[in-house]
């Protein structure tokens, strides 16, 4: 139990670290894309945060790839697949 306790303060000092992060990284980004690779349907935690921040979503799943239409683009593939699809295009077009 002793050891339980003392993990218990840096596993609280590491998620201020990663919300600091975040937050700094927020104020810079431009023009943010959500890219939701393989989650399930059950926890729509990133579908969430992509609402909430007005950014659209680019879901990405073989198997449950529905979104909301006015959400973003839905991709029923893998991930590795999707990625060098979009990592292609986005070449062609720079």
């Amino acid at each position: 139990m002793s050891g339980f306790k003392s993990f218990r303060p840096s596993q609280a000092n590491c998620a201020t670290v990663q919300e600091a992060a975040w937050e700094t990284w927020m104020t810079q980004a431009n023009q943010i894309v959500v890219l939701e690779l393989g989650a399930g349907v059950d926890l729509p935690t990133i579908r969430h945060l992509s609402e909430r921040m007005g950014s659209p979503l680019i879901r990405i799943n073989p198997t449950h790839p529905a979104i909301r239409d006015d959400a973003g683009i839905s991709l029923r593939m893998g991930a590795k697949e999707a990625l060098l699809g979009i990592a292609k295009e986005l070449a062609i077009q720079i």
